[in-house]
């Protein structure tokens, strides 16, 4: 992946939220893997 010298705010949000939601989804898929 080719990183810009200076990314997009839009972009950098919009990664942000995804990591956010990817991690979340993760955990709330361990806990009730977990029971």
């Amino acid at each position: 992946m080719e990183v810009a010298a200076v990314p997009e705010p839009g972009s950098l949000a919009l990664m942000g939220l995804a990591s956010l939601f990817g991690a979340a989804g993760s955990i709330r898929r361990r806990r009730r893997s977990d029971g």
